[in-house]
Protein backbone atom coordinates (compact mmCIF):
# COMPACT_ATOMS: atom_id res chain seq x y z
CA UNK A 1 0.00 0.00 0.00
CA UNK A 2 1.32 3.44 -0.95
CA UNK A 3 2.12 5.93 1.82
CA UNK A 4 0.97 9.44 2.67
CA UNK A 5 3.95 11.81 2.95
CA UNK A 6 3.72 14.86 5.21
CA UNK A 7 5.92 17.94 4.95
CA UNK A 8 5.65 20.77 7.45
CA UNK A 9 7.06 22.70 10.37
CA UNK A 10 7.56 21.82 14.04
CA UNK A 11 3.83 21.07 14.30
CA UNK A 12 4.15 18.25 11.81
CA UNK A 13 7.42 17.03 13.25
CA UNK A 14 5.74 16.85 16.66
CA UNK A 15 7.81 19.24 18.75
CA UNK A 16 6.74 19.46 22.40
CA UNK A 17 9.07 20.43 25.23
CA UNK A 18 6.90 18.64 27.79
CA UNK A 19 8.70 15.44 26.83
CA UNK A 20 12.37 14.68 27.45
CA UNK A 21 12.85 13.79 23.80
CA UNK A 22 11.38 17.13 22.73
CA UNK A 23 8.78 15.26 20.67
CA UNK A 24 5.26 14.05 21.33
CA UNK A 25 5.18 10.24 21.68
CA UNK A 26 2.73 9.95 18.76
CA UNK A 27 2.36 12.76 16.23
CA UNK A 28 -0.80 13.71 14.39
CA UNK A 29 0.79 12.22 11.26
CA UNK A 30 0.88 8.77 12.85
CA UNK A 31 -2.71 9.13 14.03
CA UNK A 32 -3.83 10.07 10.50
CA UNK A 33 -2.25 6.84 9.32
CA UNK A 34 -4.13 4.87 11.99
CA UNK A 35 -7.47 6.52 11.17
CA UNK A 36 -7.10 5.90 7.43
CA UNK A 37 -5.38 2.54 7.84
CA UNK A 38 -2.55 3.83 5.67
CA UNK A 39 1.23 3.90 6.15
CA UNK A 40 2.70 7.40 6.53
CA UNK A 41 6.02 9.17 6.18
CA UNK A 42 6.65 12.21 8.40
CA UNK A 43 9.10 14.65 6.81
CA UNK A 44 8.27 17.65 9.02
CA UNK A 45 11.15 19.68 10.35
CA UNK A 46 11.16 22.34 13.06
CA UNK A 47 11.94 25.88 11.92
CA UNK A 48 11.57 25.13 8.23
CA UNK A 49 10.28 27.89 5.96
CA UNK A 50 8.45 27.45 2.68
CA UNK A 51 11.56 27.95 0.57
CA UNK A 52 13.41 25.21 2.42
CA UNK A 53 10.31 23.02 2.38
CA UNK A 54 10.19 23.35 -1.40
CA UNK A 55 13.84 22.31 -1.54
CA UNK A 56 13.06 19.31 0.67
CA UNK A 57 10.13 18.27 -1.51
CA UNK A 58 12.20 18.69 -4.67
CA UNK A 59 15.04 16.65 -3.16
CA UNK A 60 12.59 13.96 -2.11
CA UNK A 61 11.19 13.68 -5.63
CA UNK A 62 14.64 13.70 -7.19
CA UNK A 63 16.10 11.03 -4.90
CA UNK A 64 13.14 8.67 -5.01
CA UNK A 65 12.13 9.22 -1.39
CA UNK A 66 8.52 9.69 -2.50
CA UNK A 67 8.41 6.73 -4.87
CA UNK A 68 6.47 4.71 -2.29
CA UNK A 69 3.99 7.57 -1.67
CA UNK A 70 0.87 8.41 -3.65
CA UNK A 71 -0.26 11.41 -1.58
CA UNK A 72 1.60 14.54 -0.42
CA UNK A 73 0.18 16.66 2.40
CA UNK A 74 1.88 19.90 3.42
CA UNK A 75 1.58 22.19 6.43
CA UNK A 76 2.94 25.43 4.94
CA UNK A 77 3.59 28.75 6.58
CA UNK A 78 0.91 31.27 5.59
CA UNK A 79 2.34 34.21 7.53
CA UNK A 80 5.78 35.64 8.03
CA UNK A 81 6.65 35.61 11.73
CA UNK A 82 10.43 35.55 11.53
CA UNK A 83 13.24 36.61 9.27
CA UNK A 84 16.71 35.42 8.36
CA UNK A 85 19.83 37.40 9.19
CA UNK A 86 22.59 36.55 6.68
CA UNK A 87 26.10 36.64 8.12
CA UNK A 88 27.88 38.00 5.03
CA UNK A 89 27.95 41.68 5.96
CA UNK A 90 28.28 41.36 9.74
CA UNK A 91 31.42 42.81 11.25
CA UNK A 92 32.00 39.72 13.41
CA UNK A 93 29.82 36.87 12.13
CA UNK A 94 29.13 33.91 14.44
CA UNK A 95 31.47 30.97 14.06
CA UNK A 96 29.14 28.16 12.99
CA UNK A 97 30.56 24.83 11.91
CA UNK A 98 28.29 23.18 9.31
CA UNK A 99 29.74 19.78 10.28
CA UNK A 100 28.39 20.18 13.82
CA UNK A 101 24.93 21.01 12.48
CA UNK A 102 25.07 18.02 10.14
CA UNK A 103 26.05 15.72 13.01
CA UNK A 104 23.11 16.96 15.11
CA UNK A 105 20.66 16.40 12.26
CA UNK A 106 22.05 12.95 11.47
CA UNK A 107 21.52 11.95 15.09
CA UNK A 108 17.97 13.29 14.96
CA UNK A 109 17.29 11.50 11.69
CA UNK A 110 18.42 8.17 13.11
CA UNK A 111 16.23 8.65 16.18
CA UNK A 112 13.25 9.68 14.07
CA UNK A 113 13.77 7.21 11.24
CA UNK A 114 10.54 5.35 11.95
CA UNK A 115 8.57 8.22 10.44
CA UNK A 116 11.18 10.09 8.49
CA UNK A 117 14.00 9.58 6.09
CA UNK A 118 17.73 9.52 6.64
CA UNK A 119 18.13 10.70 3.06
CA UNK A 120 16.01 13.83 3.43
CA UNK A 121 16.38 15.21 6.93
CA UNK A 122 20.14 15.74 7.41
CA UNK A 123 20.88 18.22 4.65
CA UNK A 124 17.85 20.51 4.87
CA UNK A 125 19.32 23.11 7.19
CA UNK A 126 23.04 22.37 7.15
CA UNK A 127 24.22 24.73 4.44
CA UNK A 128 21.71 27.48 5.22
CA UNK A 129 22.48 27.35 8.93
CA UNK A 130 26.10 28.19 8.26
CA UNK A 131 25.03 31.30 6.31
CA UNK A 132 22.31 32.91 8.43
CA UNK A 133 20.38 32.98 11.70
CA UNK A 134 16.62 32.62 12.06
CA UNK A 135 15.20 35.42 14.24
CA UNK A 136 11.61 35.69 15.44
CA UNK A 137 9.58 38.89 15.39
CA UNK A 138 7.62 37.92 18.47
CA UNK A 139 10.40 38.06 21.03
CA UNK A 140 11.72 41.63 21.10
CA UNK A 141 15.33 40.92 22.02
CA UNK A 142 17.50 42.75 24.48
CA UNK A 143 21.13 43.29 23.53
CA UNK A 144 22.18 40.42 25.78
CA UNK A 145 19.54 37.95 24.59
CA UNK A 146 20.29 38.77 20.94
CA UNK A 147 24.01 38.31 21.55
CA UNK A 148 23.40 34.94 23.23
CA UNK A 149 21.09 33.89 20.41
CA UNK A 150 23.64 34.75 17.73
CA UNK A 151 26.86 33.81 19.45
CA UNK A 152 25.94 31.51 22.30
CA UNK A 153 27.46 31.92 25.72
CA UNK A 154 31.01 31.00 24.69
CA UNK A 155 33.12 33.87 25.99
CA UNK A 156 36.05 32.80 23.83
CA UNK A 157 34.13 33.15 20.56
CA UNK A 158 33.63 36.19 18.32
CA UNK A 159 32.04 39.26 19.85
CA UNK A 160 29.59 41.67 18.20
CA UNK A 161 29.68 45.41 18.60
CA UNK A 162 26.89 47.14 20.50
CA UNK A 163 26.19 49.26 17.42
CA UNK A 164 25.77 46.17 15.27
CA UNK A 165 23.41 44.53 17.77
CA UNK A 166 21.31 47.71 17.80
CA UNK A 167 21.28 47.69 14.00
CA UNK A 168 20.03 44.09 14.01
CA UNK A 169 17.26 44.94 16.49
CA UNK A 170 16.19 47.82 14.23
CA UNK A 171 16.33 45.49 11.21
CA UNK A 172 13.97 43.11 13.02
CA UNK A 173 11.60 45.95 13.93
CA UNK A 174 11.41 47.32 10.40
CA UNK A 175 11.13 43.92 8.74
CA UNK A 176 8.28 43.00 11.06
CA UNK A 177 6.59 46.36 10.43
CA UNK A 178 6.72 46.18 6.64
CA UNK A 179 6.62 42.43 5.94
CA UNK A 180 4.68 40.62 8.66
CA UNK A 181 1.01 39.83 7.89
CA UNK A 182 1.09 41.53 4.50
CA UNK A 183 -0.87 40.59 1.39
CA UNK A 184 2.42 40.23 -0.46
CA UNK A 185 3.79 37.61 1.94
CA UNK A 186 0.53 35.70 2.03
CA UNK A 187 0.33 35.68 -1.77
CA UNK A 188 3.93 34.48 -2.03
CA UNK A 189 3.19 31.64 0.37
CA UNK A 190 0.11 30.67 -1.63
CA UNK A 191 2.23 30.65 -4.79
CA UNK A 192 4.47 28.13 -3.04
CA UNK A 193 1.44 25.92 -2.38
CA UNK A 194 0.44 26.13 -6.02
CA UNK A 195 3.97 25.18 -7.10
CA UNK A 196 3.92 22.02 -4.98
CA UNK A 197 0.45 21.22 -6.28
CA UNK A 198 1.73 21.39 -9.86
CA UNK A 199 4.69 19.15 -8.96
CA UNK A 200 2.31 16.56 -7.55
CA UNK A 201 0.05 16.73 -10.61
CA UNK A 202 3.02 16.14 -12.90
CA UNK A 203 4.12 13.15 -10.83
CA UNK A 204 0.61 11.65 -10.58
CA UNK A 205 0.32 12.11 -6.81
CA UNK A 206 -2.61 13.45 -4.82
CA UNK A 207 -1.97 16.72 -3.01
CA UNK A 208 -3.57 18.40 0.02
CA UNK A 209 -2.56 21.32 2.22
CA UNK A 210 -3.74 22.75 5.52
CA UNK A 211 -3.96 26.07 7.32
CA UNK A 212 -2.48 25.25 10.70
CA UNK A 213 -2.04 28.61 12.43
CA UNK A 214 -3.86 31.57 10.83
CA UNK A 215 -7.21 31.88 12.58
CA UNK A 216 -10.37 33.29 10.99
CA UNK A 217 -8.82 33.05 7.56
CA UNK A 218 -11.20 32.06 4.81
CA UNK A 219 -8.82 30.74 2.17
CA UNK A 220 -11.29 31.47 -0.62
CA UNK A 221 -11.10 35.22 0.03
CA UNK A 222 -7.31 35.45 -0.41
CA UNK A 223 -6.90 33.07 -3.35
CA UNK A 224 -7.93 35.56 -6.04
CA UNK A 225 -4.81 34.93 -8.09
CA UNK A 226 -4.58 31.21 -7.32
CA UNK A 227 -6.54 28.55 -9.16
CA UNK A 228 -9.79 27.22 -7.70
CA UNK A 229 -8.20 23.80 -7.99
CA UNK A 230 -5.77 24.70 -5.21
CA UNK A 231 -8.61 25.93 -3.00
CA UNK A 232 -10.38 22.62 -3.54
CA UNK A 233 -7.47 20.68 -2.03
CA UNK A 234 -7.28 22.76 1.15
CA UNK A 235 -8.24 20.51 4.04
CA UNK A 236 -9.66 23.35 6.15
CA UNK A 237 -10.46 26.40 4.00
CA UNK A 238 -12.65 28.16 6.58
CA UNK A 239 -10.54 28.08 9.74
CA UNK A 240 -7.14 26.97 10.98
CA UNK A 241 -6.34 23.78 12.87
CA UNK A 242 -5.49 25.82 15.94
CA UNK A 243 -8.63 27.92 15.52
CA UNK A 244 -10.80 24.81 15.51
CA UNK A 245 -9.09 23.45 18.61
CA UNK A 246 -9.61 26.77 20.41
CA UNK A 247 -13.34 26.07 20.30
CA UNK A 248 -12.62 23.42 22.93
CA UNK A 249 -13.21 24.87 26.41
CA UNK A 250 -10.18 22.93 27.61
CA UNK A 251 -7.92 24.32 24.89
CA UNK A 252 -5.25 25.43 27.37
CA UNK A 253 -4.86 21.80 28.43
CA UNK A 254 -3.84 20.99 24.84
CA UNK A 255 -0.78 23.27 24.94
CA UNK A 256 2.68 22.25 25.99
CA UNK A 257 5.15 24.57 27.70
CA UNK A 258 6.56 25.80 24.38
CA UNK A 259 3.03 26.63 23.11
CA UNK A 260 3.00 23.81 20.58
CA UNK A 261 0.06 21.44 20.76
CA UNK A 262 0.77 18.59 23.13
CA UNK A 263 0.34 14.84 22.92
CA UNK A 264 -3.35 14.98 23.87
CA UNK A 265 -4.04 17.31 20.94
CA UNK A 266 -2.51 15.10 18.27
CA UNK A 267 -5.50 12.78 17.80
CA UNK A 268 -7.80 15.82 17.59
CA UNK A 269 -5.59 17.34 14.88
CA UNK A 270 -5.61 14.03 13.02
CA UNK A 271 -9.41 13.86 13.13
CA UNK A 272 -9.65 17.35 11.60
CA UNK A 273 -7.22 16.38 8.84
CA UNK A 274 -9.00 13.12 8.04
CA UNK A 275 -12.31 15.00 7.95
CA UNK A 276 -10.74 17.42 5.47
CA UNK A 277 -9.33 14.64 3.29
CA UNK A 278 -12.72 12.96 3.05
CA UNK A 279 -14.41 16.28 2.22
CA UNK A 280 -11.90 16.93 -0.57
CA UNK A 281 -12.35 13.43 -1.95
CA UNK A 282 -16.11 13.94 -2.10
CA UNK A 283 -15.91 17.16 -4.13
Amino acid sequence: MKKLAFFGTSHTQGICNDFESGLVPVSYVTFVGHLLNRPVKNLGLSGINNETMLAAITKSFREGILDDCDTIIIEPRLDYDYTSLPFDNMQNPPDINPADKLSDELDFAREFNSVGSLATRPMLHTVESSMKKRLSFYNSPSLRSLQDNLYGTNKAGPKPSIDELNDIIEYLRLTSLYMNNTAFIRHRNLEFIQTVHEMCKLSGKKFYWMNYEVEHLDVRTIMKHITDEVVDVCLNPENSIRGELKKNKNYKDLLCGCKHLNGDAQIKIAELIVKGIKACENK
